[in-house]
């Protein structure tokens, strides 16, 4: 009982871990994307880093949001996580 506890902690961690993971690495080629398609259609490419740190942040943020409940919901045994 209390090794299934254990692992079910590890599984919930590594979904908080890959969800923010995974969400900072597509916002921040979702921003690099719209960058690039400007870009190609002539206003020209703008991004700084400050833009791309934005898009990081906001990665991290959703993805804890989202990685948080994924991960409470593993743990507490919801029906279909």
């Amino acid at each position: 009982m209390k090794n299934d506890l254990r692992v079910r902690y590890v599984q919930s961690l590594f979904i908080l871990v890959a969800t923010i993971l995974f969400m900072i690495a597509l916002s921040v080629c979702g921003k690099l994307f719209f960058a690039l398609l400007l870009w190609l259609l002539g206003n020209g490419f703008n991004t700084t880093w400050q833009d791309v740190l934005h898009g990081a942040k906001l990665g991290l943020y959703g993805g804890s949001i989202g990685g948080i409940g994924l991960a409470l919901f593993r743990l507490f045994k919801v029906k279909g996580f």
